[in-house]
């Protein structure tokens, strides 16, 4: 948990707490350390959609004793540690890419003498983040391998070793413990993110909002530049399966694809949709933020934020919400409502850290709807 009382001048973080944070300066260190393998699980599996919305799912147990084989299930243990590699690959682009001016990058390898003793480099592990760099890097550990004259260390002497036993006094005791240590954790942060949204709406209601803002996310880091309404329609099969995989049974399936692909759809449609994914200024996607609200350290993710030509700082959930009944306009002020103290936390956040100029937005894609407001801080 990060240290509130800490300053700005060092922050020590896994990769994955420092996505989507930047630092003037990153440090990178132990990447030629090798993660550990994997035990072998019970069972193992591999789901893989195909084309016409068909899937393929394979399954295999373990083997009965360590000399059993089973194709299958070596197969799918291959295919999960590659995609494993190609994860600690992505890993390492995010933690690179997290430095503004500076990135230092610290490894070691191990030298072995061969027979005429000249010294000879072991290239790090393929696992390891430093075997995923060294074909950027070998040469400048090799020109450094050329520079000095590293030795073979000494053999040591043989001798005997004494193996005199030393036994304690038979009244001897343990002497007193020290006293403990007077240590609290700090509070674990708390979750601000849509925990009254669909508290009504069910589960499946839910899951379309994961999909659609997920799908929201990708158009706005392409600017929703060549997005229309065919080439979402085309994704269908995807969504089809994104939906799938969060659970949803074939009774709810068809209705979900229909309503997320609608939602997407509205948004690219939309002028004001345009405009919220569309290429602006200090646009984040999804940004996860972790402050002080109320005295309480909180998580948060913000659908979408960014500054317009006026300087104004803008944060924008997406809710995809529908309303059966008449009176759209009441049921959006309500909405409004509903969600003020949860944008108005966001909007806290980020005037902490530096920002004037907020306003908040709230976008009802299959709605057509939109209520937004000035934030007056209290």
């Amino acid at each position: 948990a990060p240290d509130l009382g800490a300053d700005d001048r060092l922050q020590i973080m896994t990769i994955h707490k420092a996505k989507g944070l930047e630092f003037d300066v990153v440090i990178l260190p132990g990447l030629a350390r090798t993660p550990r393998s994997d035990d072998k699980k019970l069972l193992l599996w591999a789901e893989q959609a195909e084309t016409r919305g068909a899937e393929t799912l394979l399954l295999a147990p373990i083997h009965a004793t360590e000399d059993d084989s089973d194709p299958i299930y070596d197969w799918i243990r291959r295919f999960h540690a590659h995609r494993q590699h190609l994860e600690d690959g992505r890993l390492l682009y995010v933690a690179a890419t997290r430095a503004r001016r500076q990135l230092h990058l610290f490894g070691n390898v191990r030298i072995k003498h061969d027979e005429d003793g000249a010294s000879v480099m072991v290239p790090p592990s393929a696992r390891s983040l430093l075997g995923k760099l060294w074909p950027a890097v070998a040469s400048g550990f090799e020109s450094v391998l050329r520079e000095r004259d590293v030795q073979p260390a000494p053999p040591v002497p043989p001798g005997d070793i004494d193996q005199t036993l030393r036994r304690l006094p038979s009244d001897w005791s343990l002497p007193p413990a020290p006293p403990p240590a007077n240590w609290q954790a700090p509070p674990e942060a708390a979750r601000v993110q849509d925990a009254l949204e669909f508290s009504w709406a069910g589960e499946t209601a839910r899951h379309v909002g994961t999909v659609v803002h997920r799908w929201l996310q990708r158009i706005a880091e392409d600017g929703a530049e060549g997005w229309d309404a065919a080439r979402i329609h085309a994704l269908a099969p995807a969504i089809r399966h994104a939906l799938s995989a969060q659970g949803l049974g074939d009774a709810e399936l068809a209705e979900a694809v229909m309503r997320a692909t609608q939602a997407i759809v509205n948004c690219v449609n939309d002028a004001r949709g345009r405009w919220v994914l569309g290429a602006q200024d200090s646009a984040r996607s999804e940004w996860r933020l972790t402050g002080v609200s109320s005295g309480r350290l909180v998580n948060v993710v913000i659908d979408r934020t960014f500054v317009d030509g006026e300087g104004v700082r803008w944060i924008i959930d997406y809710k995809t919400s529908t309303h059966e009944g008449g009176d759209v306009a009441a049921f959006l002020d309500n909405e409004r409502e509903r969600y003020r103290g949860q944008l108005e936390r966001y909007a806290a956040l980020l005037r902490a850290g530096g920002e004037r100029h907020i306003r908040l937005g709230l976008y009802f894609p299959l709605l057509g709807g939109w209520r937004e407001w000035r934030f007056e801080p209290r």
